[in-house]
């Protein structure tokens, strides 16, 4: 014998629609916050022979990969204290940068980022004095579909400060390349403010706490309609 059929009370059904509601608002309701962070070396202290950035980059989530020629071609944190003296360069905030030197016959590396990106933005530091400069390219990837490149022709300083910068759903890695030709006296780009951007999806408490609050304002109208 099959149990009999029970009516809901459009006062019970109008509950239990409106504390669906506020689950689902509870569950869904986020919002996406951009956050950057700012890469630019000054916590270091190099000499004149510059200083391995690994440990250093490692403590933002960036690790080095494809150096090239070899090891020993890694990319060095300079200051611009101590760069063919004082007052050759400038950087663009304290007096630290990062340039891969050793590029004088050509060299490459690339930076790993632990978390997708959607911008990275580097500032390209100024040449002060007529210094040959090397040809660069910088170049964005989202895994191994390359985003986009910048690039900078061999040539003579002097020459001021440029930022250049890649958007991107998820961009993993910043490979540099550079050329000196065998007679550059700066090899490389030399980078400074390395900023990296990611979004993180938060909670909307704004709007959540708004649709909850119009929620139970509903569930007391409703309690004191059919209650008393």
């Amino acid at each position: 014998m099959k149990p009999p059929l029970r009516s809901v009370s459009p006062a019970r059904s109008l509950v239990y629609s409106l504390t669906l509601a506020v689950a689902f608002v509870f569950g869904t309701a986020v919002n996406s916050a951009a956050s950057t962070v700012t890469i630019n070396f000054d916590s270091l202290a190099p000499d004149s022979s510059g200083i391995d950035p690994t440990v250093y980059l490692a403590g933002y989530g960036v690790t080095l990969s494809g150096v090239s020629p070899s090891a020993t071609s890694d990319p060095l944190v300079y200051s611009d204290q101590a760069f063919y003296g004082t007052g050759a360069v400038g950087a663009s905030s304290g007096h630290n940068f990062l340039l891969q030197q050793a590029a004088v016959n050509g060299g490459a590396f690339t930076l790993n980022f632990a978390t997708g990106l959607t911008n990275v933005e580097f500032t390209r530091i100024r040449n002060i004095t007529p210094n040959l400069v090397g040809t660069w390219t910088a170049t964005a990837y989202s895994g191994a579909l390359a985003l986009g490149s910048v690039s900078e022709a061999f040539g003579l300083g002097p020459f001021t400060s440029a930022v250049y910068s890649f958007s991107g759903s998820n961009i993993t890695s910043l490979s540099i390349s550079g050329n000196g030709f065998g007679a550059a006296g700066i090899a490389s780009a030399m980078i400074d403010d390395l900023k990296l951007t990611s979004v993180d999806s938060v909670p909307d408490t704004g709007n959540t706490l708004a649709l909850v609050g119009i929620s139970l304002a509903s569930l007391a109208a409703l309690r004191r309609r059919f209650i008393g």
